[in-house]
């Protein structure tokens, strides 16, 4: 009797390797990438029509608040998240099958508190807890508000740092490297969420309104494009 393989299992278990592995390498960014072309697409729509002020036809379609991505709850934001989510959900099985991975279960948490932030709109009820303490009169001030986004991310940059600094030295040499892919693209991120924001908080009613519309769209676009490639990344980094 013949032990091992046919020939013809062998090249479809080959076939079927190939598949998978184009799934991975194309199909899926491919997809995602489109998603986010199409949710960018109508964001700009978005902000056309609201300059123009658009009150029929195709521009007034997208003049709901729905498509704004700077807004908490848009679909652009819902779509970036959900992206976060399934990447923190990778990640936590990566580091259940890895014994020396649990760095990734770190990154996990951060994902899940960048998540949570936005849904509990956590660093809103900061502001509204210093606005009592202080006696503000107008919390609504831009730079003001901006200036506690960085506090509240400095806050949880302290707490959490220090943990995630431990457990990646605790991890082995290809989790480390993993971790520092992930720590490049979550600091690409932070340029747009708090480095581009700051900015338009900055320029925020003393410059043309073309300009911060081009700079809200900046911001939306490049933490958008980033949470796609974040995913990607992780979703590599749990093939490997």
């Amino acid at each position: 009797m013949l032990t091992g393989h046919s020939p013809r299992r062998r090249w479809f278990g080959e076939s079927r390797s190939g598949f998978v592995a184009a799934v991975r390498v194309f199909f899926f960014p491919a997809v995602l990438f489109s998603v986010d072309a199409i949710l960018l697409s109508a964001n700009f729509w978005h902000h056309y029509g609201n300059m123009i002020n658009a009150t029929k036809g195709f521009s007034s379609f997208f003049r709901h608040f729905s498509w704004n991505g700077d807004l908490d709850g848009s679909i652009i934001e819902l779509f970036g998240h959900f992206q976060l989510l399934v990447a923190a959900i990778i990640l936590i099985r990566v580091w259940a099958l890895q014994p020396r991975g649990r760095v990734y279960g770190t990154w996990a948490l951060v994902f899940v508190v960048i998540i949570a932030d936005d849904f509990l709109r956590l660093h809103e009820r900061l502001s509204v807890k210093i606005d009592e303490g202080l006696c503000i009169s107008d919390l609504s001030d831009a730079p003001f508000c901006s200036v506690l986004d960085l506090t509240f991310w400095g806050f949880c940059v302290m707490v959490m740092g220090p943990v995630l600094v431990v457990s990646h030295f605790r991890s082995g040499p290809a989790q480390r490297r993993g971790s520092s892919h992930l720590l490049a693209h979550v600091f690409v991120l932070s340029l747009f969420a708090v480095g581009v924001d700051g900015v338009n908080a900055a320029i925020n009613g003393r410059s043309h309104d073309g300009i911060e519309t081009a700079m809200v769209f900046l911001e939306t676009s490049g933490e958008l494009i980033v949470m796609t490639a974040l995913l990607l990344k992780v979703q590599k980094l749990s093939a490997s």
